[in-house]
């Protein structure tokens, strides 16, 4: 799929901004969530609002975030485009809360509100990839050889299935009602996705003894996958290396804030 292809429909985008106890980004930098953290210069969650705003394929833009963060501010005039959510218990019933408010009959792109090197050519390159697969839901990921040679220090979780080792990128397609359907099971790829074991446990045990022997390559983890769901899951790969990379710590700050500048 070329990264500079044009979706062919329109979308609505959900950005998740939820809480994490005990964020270590909110403690080193004082700030009450962690999409308000500057970097070169503004908030994450007004470049990604921006982002998705100027985007021509991008319809309704739902943020989900809490009441007790000041995004106002942050976003300045970029609020007048956004649609606000509560968030709910868990990410899984937050983003079932926001796809419901909007029209089955178009897909949705999932992000967060801290993907701070998310650009235009990433969300063409998912949307257009996505509409291809012809699948029910998607999942951006980024091949793990294309984020080391490129960003050897970058501290992004890598799961590793048989041979193909990914990083993901915080980018999800929800294309149809079966796909919104299977949002219950991102409560358990939500809460295993940083220890494969535990998520192969969760999808049953063919993936646990394909994993445990090595042979759970990525093609058959999405199709044991979509047989769990009840819907055709597919990952999309991002060219971009960048697409994977994220802030948990203030080296991650730094690196984003250079890549921003080279732009």
């Amino acid at each position: 799929m070329n990264a500079n292809a044009a979706p062919r429909q329109q979308w609505h985008a959900v950005v998740l901004a939820p809480a994490r106890p005990g964020d270590a980004v909110c403690r080193a930098y004082g700030l009450a969530h962690r999409c308000l953290l500057p970097v070169a210069g503004e908030p994450m969650l007004a470049r990604v609002a921006r982002t998705l705003a100027r985007h021509p394929a991008i319809g309704r833009i739902l943020l989900v975030i809490g009441e007790n963060v000041p995004y106002t501010a942050a976003l300045g005039s970029l609020v007048r485009r956004m649609e606000i959510v509560k968030p709910r218990k868990t990410t899984a019933q937050s983003v079932a809360a926001a796809v419901e408010l909007l029209d089955e009959d178009t897909p949705v792109l999932v992000t967060t509100a801290d993907h701070a090197l998310l650009d235009k050519a990433m969300i063409d390159h998912f949307l257009a990839a996505s509409q291809a697969s012809r699948a029910d839901a998607t999942i951006g990921l980024v091949r793990a050889e294309n984020v080391l040679e490129r960003y050897p220090h970058t501290a992004g979780t890598i799961l590793t299935f048989a041979r193909d080792r990914v990083l993901a990128c915080n980018l999800y397609g929800l294309l149809t009602p079966r796909g919104r359907d299977a949002i219950d099971v991102w409560e358990d790829i939500e809460a295993n996705h940083r220890q494969p074991l535990k998520l192969a446990t969760a999808f049953g045990l063919t993936s646990l003894v394909r994993h445990l022997t090595g042979t759970l390559d990525l093609e058959t983890a999405f199709r044991l996958v979509s047989r769990r769901i009840g819907a055709t899951a597919r990952p999309v790969l991002m060219g971009n290396p960048e697409a994977a990379i994220g802030i948990d710590r203030h080296e991650d700050k730094a690196l984003i804030e250079e890549i921003l500048t080279r732009h």
